[in-house]
């Protein structure tokens, strides 16, 4: 973390296999990326780790939801639907300028800025804000009290808004599989494949 060489004199010496069992490979990796530009000396520290292991926790949580929100048929091949909601037209534009702005950053070699990108708007936009808004559209409103279901969501505004949080969390796991290869290619196994799509993630087309 003081930008030291290791060494085995000064006893500051990394055991990469104690670390990636600790914090996972994902996290690892990406600790190598996030914020950091060629030739630049960049320190990994303990804390840097741990919240890029909550990052990927963070990952596998919102896409669960999404997934089990949506009831997924794997055997029917998925299709994009015709947005008709603000909401999910909101998404579309997120994830839209969200990919615009990571393809660019790849392409110029700025994997620093593509990971703190994803990093941001993932955790902060799509998490924090799309997938809360997302509820009341996906969930029944249940009393507090007495628990009973009050009402349930109106299943055409359902469906829609299912089909787009699938096609939203695709196009992220995509953008985040040069990063996070494990954990994306994991999930991207119980999600619907399009005909662009490949079983193989990093085959698949934005």
């Amino acid at each position: 973390k003081d930008g030291q060489k290791m060494s085995k004199s000064k006893g500051n010496v990394l055991d990469m296999d104690e670390i990636v069992n600790k914090y996972g490979t994902d996290a690892v990796r990406l600790s190598f990326f996030y914020q950091n530009t060629a030739g630049a000396n960049y320190a990994i520290t303990e804390d840097k780790l741990k919240n890029f292991k909550q990052f990927v926790n963070k990952i596998w949580n919102a896409s669960k939801y999404v997934i089990r929100s949506s009831k997924i048929n794997l055997e029917q091949e998925y299709k994009l639907c015709t947005p008709k909601l603000e909401f999910s037209i909101k998404m579309l534009n997120h994830i839209a300028e969200v990919t615009s702005n990571v393809e660019k950053n790849i392409e110029s070699f700025e994997f620093g800025r593509a990971t703190d990108t994803l990093y941001h708007e993932f955790w902060h936009t799509f998490c924090d804000i799309l997938i809360e808004e997302s509820k009341k559209y996906l969930l029944p409103v249940i009393d507090k009290a007495s628990k009973k279901v009050i009402s349930e969501p109106d299943k055409t505004e359902k469906n829609e808004v299912s089909n787009v949080m699938i096609y939203v969390l695709k196009q992220y796991m995509k953008l985040l599989h040069p990063f996070i290869p494990f954990v994306t290619q994991k999930i991207w196994f119980e999600l619907p494949l399009g005909k662009d799509d490949n079983i193989v993630l990093m085959k698949s087309k934005l």
